[in-house]
């Protein structure tokens, strides 16, 4: 029975995928949060994976990392939502999105300095990069 649950376990692992996520947070004032972000990703086929909230801490003129690994595989990515955990708004500078199994990596500005936040009157909810 260990072996089997072990044997599950390695082909499991084998399978993952890994996906990175770049994002930089603008130099402004109050422009970090400590709120959070959610991210979904949308492969070329149309096929989702939410990732759920990356972090809940992107400091004030930082890049942050995060690296997971997921037993789904959206093969060419497409596009990333980024969308608040809080009404502590966030401003970012650029976003990428990159992954073992897509030869495509989904990045971009944020143009317009648009802030990002449940508080609607601050920013908007969520935000799209396509490749």
């Amino acid at each position: 029975m260990k072996f089997l649950v072990l044997t599950v376990a390695l082909i499991a692992a084998a399978q993952a995928v890994r996906y990175r996520v770049d994002i930089k947070i603008n130099n402004q004032d109050y422009s970090g949060t400590g709120g959070g972000l959610y991210a979904t990703l949308i492969g070329r086929n149309g096929a989702q994976l939410a990732l759920g909230i990356l972090a809940t801490a992107f400091p004030k003129s930082s890049t942050v990392t995060i690296n997971r690994d997921y037993g789904v595989d959206l093969g060419d990515l497409a596009c990333l939502v980024l969308s608040a955990g809080s009404a502590d708004a966030v401003l970012l500078d650029s976003v990428s999105v990159s992954s073992d199994g897509s030869a495509t990596t989904v990045s971009g500005d944020n143009a317009g300095d648009i802030w990002i936040s449940t508080d609607t009157e601050e920013g908007v909810l969520a935000k799209m990069w396509c490749a």
